[in-house]
């Protein structure tokens, strides 16, 4: 007893008295907590010094928080997709815009949230095999892809989760907003029809934003800096995807095919003086900054009712290869004659016959992308049962009459697409007035 007693002394104090084993084991935990906590301290110096700009706070969003790795993360996203040069420079002049775009999407999902949208894992996963079969890609390359490059995989789900919500959102005031009524759609085609002949542009663009009543310099240096990037030879709707708050950038960038009129006058005014392929150099509008690219034009063809197909009659004046020039005019002048009085296809077809010249018969059901260049030119705005002018070719000179003209779908489709072009234009400026009115009630405080 008198031994186990020395024991307890040389372990436990100079007191002399008997410990229990109740007591040993209260004071084990004791130093077994204290020294966990040594270590939990230790390891949060350790942390904090290792990586706490990753913890920092960069705006607060009403009551949600944007942390440092998430900007960084979004950031080295930004800068993979784009092309632009990962270098602290070019993350500097990024940063405020990527951060407001993290503060927009935070109040898409908040908003989400509140009208009780959610978006599955499986519907984040098609929309993001879409972009992969878009960019021939297979199944699963995108997450390879990312982890190859060392991006966070979460940043880019997060992105399409926002992109998706908010689409919901925006359709659903689309359809509170009512439906689309006829004289809308007949409006619209008025508008076409009468832009027939005209010059439009198939146009793409970039569209940075900023606020009225404040400095813009932040977005002009951006769009700058965009500007040159594409001039270096980075592909323009690689940048458009990645900074472009238009609609379009999901489309990289693209409009499609636009008329003057539907454009701000100064921004008309510059695309006209555009040559193909050729970018604008960043343009001030009311409401941010575009730059455009200007990839074609064409003469307006109206409604088009997709691909038109033809029937035609045509007589051919017969000329020799080395006809004079007082036979080629006594043709023409013929041919001219002939355009002037025939009234329709029969009259064709039996003037044919009373001249004696060499039947050329009918063009039956021709789609129009088929025919010679200089027959489709001459027909595809020819009216129905009028005669062309005289065409010089080859073998003498050709008078084409339209008899017929089909279209692969019938009107009411066409009209459908109209109603679908309007409703895009309407969603786009819905979502644009109601990101600002979110903005404007919201708590936001951003921190550098």
């Amino acid at each position: 007893m008198f031994q186990k007693t020395a024991k307890w002394k040389s372990k436990f104090g100079l007191l002399g008295m008997k410990i229990s084993s109740s007591c040993v084991c209260t004071i084990i935990k004791t130093n077994l907590i204290v020294s966990c906590a040594l270590v939990l301290l230790s390891l949060t110096f350790a942390f904090s010094a290792i990586g706490q700009s990753s913890l920092n706070i960069v705006a607060i969003v009403n009551d949600e928080i944007i942390s440092d790795y998430d900007l960084q993360s979004r950031i080295d996203f930004v800068l993979f997709s784009s092309g632009l040069p990962n270098n602290p420079n070019e993350r500097k002049r990024i940063r405020y815009r990527i951060l407001n775009n993290l503060i927009n999407q935070k109040l898409m999902l908040q908003q989400a949230k509140q009208k009780k949208i959610k978006v599955s894992r499986k519907q984040i996963g098609e929309f993001i095999g879409q972009v992969e079969k878009q960019n021939g890609m297979l199944k699963g390359d995108m997450a390879k892809l990312l982890n190859k490059n060392n991006m966070d995989t979460l940043t880019y789900e997060r992105q399409v989760e926002a992109k998706i919500a908010w689409g919901r959102i925006i359709r659903n005031k689309l359809a509170k907003s009512g439906e689309l009524d006829e004289e809308n759609i007949n409006a619209q085609i008025r508008l076409i029809q009468n832009y027939k002949g005209r010059l439009e542009y198939l146009v793409a663009e970039i569209f940075v934003s900023f606020d009225a009543g404040r400095s813009d310099l932040k977005e002009q240096e951006l769009v700058n800096r965009l500007y040159q990037q594409i001039k270096d030879g980075t592909p323009f709707g690689q940048v458009a995807r990645s900074f472009s708050e238009s609609a379009s950038a999901a489309r990289n960038g693209n409009l499609g095919w636009i008329r003057e009129d539907q454009l701000d006058p100064n921004l008309a005014k510059i695309i006209s003086n555009l040559q193909r392929d050729e970018l604008s150099v960043p343009v001030k509008a009311p409401d941010g900054y575009y730059i455009l690219l200007l990839k074609n034009k064409r003469l307006a063809q109206g409604l088009i009712l997709g691909e038109t197909s033809v029937s035609i009659q045509q007589i051919l004046l017969p000329l020799k290869n080395n006809a004079a020039k007082s036979e080629v005019q006594a043709q023409l002048t013929l041919a001219q004659s002939i355009s002037r009085s025939v009234q329709n296809c029969k009259d064709m077809e039996a003037l044919e016959k009373e001249i004696g010249i060499p039947k050329m018969g009918k063009i039956l059901g021709v789609k129009l992308s088929n025919l010679l260049p200089s027959i489709r030119k001459a027909t595809q705005n020819l009216d129905i049962g009028k005669a062309s002018n005289p065409i010089r070719t080859k073998a003498g000179i050709l008078i084409l009459m339209v008899c017929s003209r089909t279209f692969d779908e019938d009107e009411e489709k066409a009209r459908r697409r109209v109603a679908q072009y309007i409703s895009q234009r309407r969603a786009e400026l819905i979502s644009r007035r109601e990101l600002l009115d979110l903005r404007r009630s919201a708590f936001i405080e951003t921190r550098k």
